[in-house]
């Protein structure tokens, strides 16, 4: 709002631009170009232009002993009248003032430099307007007032019934008066952020000194809305402001829960360290014990980085000591987010995504989104490219909580080269196709590793760091491609992949364990041996996969003119030996149970190679259908398609090699788009083996020798999500004789924005006998009433248990300057509600009626 002020000082010395007259009060010459209009002598109008219709204008130009530094252009519509005897010119109609970047606008001009003035004002229409206003504009900047008056000598000035806008608000001043030492004194002035020219609401000002760059001084300030005083008011004020940085104290909020009690919230400091950093304190304290302490930090430097930093710590104490639902708890939070301009490095990227809080920071965050996450994540990540190779380096740091059962897991670090995919066989220069052997692609990538997984108490403890789990891992691929009989192609690969281990396990059964004073009997013990491990596995794979299309096309006379089908069927092979033999030496029976098995590397962060040898035949079937229909109302074109099955796809395998069940379950997936507004999409799992009638345990047996059918249904779901809004009743214009047709006696629903969601989704799941069914229907929406009312909902419902999802009902009221907020959760652990009415504007945000009922005051934890 200060900074306002600082440009009346360039509205009020216009006229100093404006004279070429010597400011120690001597009279200076006046330069006239030879095509200029001279000054006669005579004290009568020199210069009247008969012709309105024409812009009549002029330059001034700088001469040695002026003051200008470049040319002063000025025009009028309807006259420019000069005065010799009184060293006047007046500018009547449309004047125009142009120097450099300043433009001076108004009905009336009138530079007098006997004087040293410069008056500008507008003029009365006949219908008793006022048109033509001093307007004045400085780059992207404008005033407009009544009527302006200056001294260019004396360097003061009177400006009446000044408007101007800066920075999202608007000045109002009745009257302004400039002194020479740039001080600036206003008079019944007001600030408001309504734009109409009656504002609705102001801050009013009985008056006010500014001394630019430094300070405002205010008499009284209240509040009016409507032209109505309000009781809201200060008996003075007192706003240092400056063109830099400051640095100052941060106003609390005021607030109020039943668990925590009163609050004062965000009173803090904030110092503006320098162009590039800032820094942010702030506490929040509450009556029944409650603290919060940030320490906040924002820093950017142009195309090279930018980020914030912030550090919470705080205790929580809510309900009543020796309550069940009592609460005292310690948390905290290192928030640090850091991106690097894309610009500064070009084959280097640096990012930091940190959010490292405790469980008790989610649980009893008065954020409702904090409250519902069940997991937080962070990362922090160095990439580089090495330019003309096909090398790429990855550096990153993860952190995942689980707020649920708060176990931490963290990897430190994770460091991962990768090779992207290179031909070393295709000729460089050549203008034949490359073959089979020329198109093998080599791919390569390591990682190294090093994670753990605690609680999150024992984060910080000295033990922690045998968790650790650390390893490295190497994958190799190969892969070429060919086209046999023009349609099929053919895709062999092999992958190779090594770990490195650094330890190993040794598993012994004991029938009997002395463990301190008593015995323990049947228990399994494991020793943990420390040495480099090679653990690697492979497997080759070879597949071919084709598209087929076909088109059945219908009579010119039918709506429909074809159906398109297509259908992509895919065959592939993949083999792998069976790792568990003694030759690779990575499994071992326990030792005092020979039927237990166990791996060495069972606690090995990369796992294990599989247990069993595996020759899969894979097959799939992706399929789409689509229809052309004719649409001859349509000018802009002739067909319109339309997606019967966006996908109908089918997959499973068989294992030629197993000795039993060889087939696996068969994968289902279908979506389409009904009347192109209902969305519909369905997957299945089908077993094609039965359940043991008594231990519900698969067997080698097909479902289909047991009752007839093709197998059995594991896991299968369908989902429906249908939308409907205005948007969709928009069609093209119609003509005056069908507008005619049109009953036009009702109320036109669909010009009011308005949109509908309706969500529905079915889930089945029965793996083994026990059957578990999942039915949840949602419904969401927003609509306006007018063009101020807006009404958004959400709701929802489960089906098997009967229970209703999180409700929420939004209404919003427009009220052009100000805005008007109702949110309300009718019931649920959530239950709450909220209502706001306030300034739009962020630059009076803190001007608002706040009521609400917290939503984890009826939380259960």
């Amino acid at each position: 709002m200060v900074k306002v002020f600082i440009r009346y000082i360039i509205y009020l010395t216009i006229a100093q631009i404006l004279c070429s007259a010597n400011l120690q009060g001597q009279e200076a010459p006046i330069s006239v170009k030879e095509d200029s209009i001279p000054f006669r002598d005579t004290a009568s109008l020199a210069y009247v232009a008969n012709d309105t219709s024409s812009v009549r204008s002029d330059t001034l130009e700088p001469t040695a002993t002026s003051t200008l530094s470049s040319p002063v252009d000025y025009q009028a519509a309807d006259s420019i009248e000069s005065f010799l005897n009184e060293k006047r010119i007046i500018l009547k109609g449309n004047a125009k003032v142009l120097y450099d970047n300043i433009e001076l606008t108004a009905a009336y001009i009138d530079i007098n430099f006997n004087k040293n003035e410069i008056f500008a004002k507008g003029r009365t229409d006949s219908l008793g307007n006022e048109i033509g206003l001093p307007i004045f504009k400085e780059g992207q900047d404008l005033y407009e007032s009544r009527e302006i008056r200056y001294n260019f000598k004396t360097k003061k000035g009177i400006i009446t019934d000044v408007v101007t806008e800066q920075d999202g608000g608007f000045l109002h001043s009745r009257r302004t008066k400039k002194h020479s030492n740039n001080i600036i004194d206003l008079k019944a002035g007001k600030y408001t952020t309504c734009d109409h020219e009656h504002p609705h609401y102001y801050i009013a000002m009985s008056k006010a000194r500014v001394i630019q760059n430094d300070k405002i001084v205010s008499g009284p300030l209240y509040l009016v809305i409507e032209d109505v005083p309000t009781p809201i008011a200060i008996p003075f004020g007192f706003f240092p402001f400056t063109k830099e940085k400051t640095s100052g104290l941060l106003l609390p909020r005021y607030g109020e829960s039943e668990r925590r009690g009163f609050s004062l919230e965000d009173l803090g400091y904030y110092w503006a360290l320098s162009d590039y950093m800032d820094l942010k304190v702030v506490g929040s304290i509450y009556s029944k014990g409650s603290y919060e302490a940030t320490v906040s930090s924002r820093y950017k430097k142009r195309y090279r980085y930018s980020g914030q930093l912030s550090f919470m710590l705080s205790k929580i104490i809510e309900s009543e000591k020796g309550l069940a639902d009592y609460v005292n708890t310690d948390a905290y939070n290192l928030t640090w987010h850091h991106s690097q301009d894309p610009k500064a490095r070009p084959n280097s990227n640096f990012s930091a995504n940190v959010n490292l809080k405790s469980t008790s920071a989610n649980r009893y965050s008065t954020q409702m989104n904090n409250y519902l996450q069940n997991t937080v994540n962070s990362s922090v990540n160095y990439s580089h490219s090495l330019p003309g190779t096909p090398f790429s380096f990855n550096a990153q740091l993860r952190h995942t909580l689980n707020t649920k059962d708060s176990t931490v897991a963290m990897t430190l670090p994770s460091l991962n080269l990768n090779m992207q995919r290179i031909t070393p066989f295709e000729p460089k220069n050549s203008n034949k196709p490359p073959n089979i052997l020329q198109k093998i692609g080599i791919t390569y990538g390591s990682r190294l590793e090093n994670r753990f997984t605690v609680k999150e108490d024992e984060l910080f403890k000295k033990d922690v760091v045998e968790e650790f789990k650390f390893g490295v891992k190497h994958d190799l691929g190969v892969k070429t491609s060919a086209k046999i009989l023009k349609f099929l192609n053919f895709s062999p690969s092999a992958s190779y992949t090594e770990r490195w281990y650094f330890n190993s396990l040794r598993k012994k059964y004991e029938e009997s364990l002395f463990v301190g004073q008593d015995t323990v009997y049947g228990k399994t013990t494991t020793d943990t041996i420390t040495g480099f491990n090679r653990v690697y596995d492979y497997n080759v794979s070879a597949g071919v996969n084709t598209t087929l299309y076909g088109l059945y096309t219908f009579q010119p006379y039918m709506p429909v003119e074809a159906i398109r089908f297509v259908h992509s069927p895919s065959v592939s092979y993949s083999y792998r030996p069976n790792f568990t033999l003694d030759k690779y030496g990575y499994y071992d029976h326990v030792e005092g149970a020979p039927d237990r098995t166990y791996s060495y590397y069972d606690n090995g962060i990369y796992g294990v190679p599989s247990g069993t040898r595996s020759g899969s035949i894979n097959l799939s079937l992706g399929n789409q259908v689509s229809m052309k229909i004719r649409t001859p109302n349509d000018s802009t074109s002739s067909t319109k398609k339309i997606d019967l099955l966006k996908t109908l796809n089918f997959s499973t395998n068989y294992n030629i090699v197993a000795d039993s069940m060889n087939w696996s379950p068969l994968s289902m997936r279908a979506s389409t788009n009904l009347f192109q507004k209902v969305n519909v999409r369905f997957n299945a799992t089908m077993d094609p083996y039965a359940l043991d009638p008594i231990t519900f345990k698969k067997i080698d047996k097909y479902q289909f020798n047991v009752d007839g059918k093709l197998g059995r249904i594991t896991r299968a779901s369908v989902s429906f999500n249908f939308k409907l809004d205005s948007k969709m009743f928009e069609g093209d214009e119609v003509s005056e004789e069908e507008q005619q047709k049109v009953v036009t006696d009702y109320y036109d629903y669909f010009d009011i924005p308005w949109s509908f969601t309706l969500d529905y989704k079915y889930t089945f799941s029965k793996p083994q006998n026990t059957k578990s069914v999942v039915q949840t229907v949602g419904l969401r929406g927003n609509f306006s009433v007018t063009d101020n009312w807006k009404i958004g909902f959400r709701t929802g419902y489960d089906i098997e248990r009967r229970k209703m999802s999180a409700t929420t009902l939004d209404i919003t009221r427009d009220l052009h300057c100000w805005v008007m907020s109702f949110h309300w959760v009718p019931f649920g652990d959530r239950q709450s509600y909220s209502f706001t009415i306030g300034v739009k504007s962020s630059i009076l945000q803190d001007l608002k009626y706040d009521k609400r009922e917290n939503w984890y005051d009826n939380a259960q934890y």
